[in-house]
């Protein structure tokens, strides 16, 4: 969908984009108001409602990157404070714009997700989609390891590099009819578990959009606790 955007500034790396207004205001027009956009956030919000179901009213959560806002309004109506945090300042400033003012209003933070600027277990839970899949393997580590960091218990993070049980079964029947594996690329859940536990988090729970269809899968983990 991000494709109806200006050809000139989606050939740049994803960083870049996002911090050209342009690009960041045609990206929230599609986003919220486009029929595929409404339909993809009641998608995302139903699936994100059965882990916001495990924090207590009031908890403070981090959205990173929280981009145009997408999520965060339905954050502060299930009463949680948060903090809404990117890396670009043109979504931020469009988040702004969008986030509904509430008792549990949101706060607005700069700030790339790899180096967060908060201390250590100082929110409750940490929500991130739409990043993973745009960042490199070093990086995503990083990243998560950053979340484990500041959470207190729980970091929810989408994925949309799953291998589509489809596939999986398209493979298997390659494989019998030739006798050749045909090569994976997509991850597995056993590859997401361990990147996870490589980072301090235990991954508990995967809901899935579609579990035959979608390559996407919202996973919450549990900061693994340590002693000493």
């Amino acid at each position: 969908m991000i494709d109806e955007a200006p050809k000139v500034v989606e050939q740049r790396p994803a960083r870049t984009r996002y911090e050209a207004a342009h690009f960041v205001e045609a990206y929230d027009r599609l986003r919220y108001h486009g029929l595929g956009g409404r339909y993809n956030n009641w998608r995302l919000r139903r699936l994100l409602g059965k882990a916001v179901k495990a924090l207590p009213a009031g908890a403070v959560v981090l959205d990173v990157p929280c981009g145009t806002g997408r999520i965060d309004n339905w954050l502060l109506r299930a009463s949680l404070r948060v903090i809404a945090a990117d890396t670009s300042a043109a979504m931020l400033a469009v988040a702004r714009r969008n986030v509904r003012p509430t008792p549990f209003s949101a706060g607005f933070l700069n700030a790339d997700a790899g180096r967060l600027p908060l201390r250590s277990r100082s929110v409750e839970a940490v929500f991130s989609v739409r990043l993973l899949h745009l960042i490199d393997r070093p990086t995503r580590l990083a990243v998560l390891s950053e979340m484990a960091r500041v959470t207190r218990q729980w970091v929810v993070v989408e994925y949309r590099t799953i291998e589509k049980r489809v596939k999986t079964a398209k493979r298997v029947v390659i494989q019998r009819l030739t006798g050749r594996p045909r090569p994976r690329k997509k991850m597995a859940l056993a590859d997401v578990a361990h990147e996870l536990s490589l980072c301090g988090l235990v991954a508990e729970r995967y809901y899935f959009p579609s579990r035959w269809f979608s390559g996407s899968v919202v996973v919450m983990a549990r900061r693994r606790h340590t002693t000493g």
